[in-house]
């Protein structure tokens, strides 16, 4: 499970990233 929590690092960073770009 705790695979989880690197996934959910990396969602997090691609959702700020494109919210900059917009």
């Amino acid at each position: 499970m705790w695979i989880l929590l690197p996934m959910a690092h990396f969602s997090i960073h691609v959702y700020c990233v494109m919210i900059v770009q917009e």
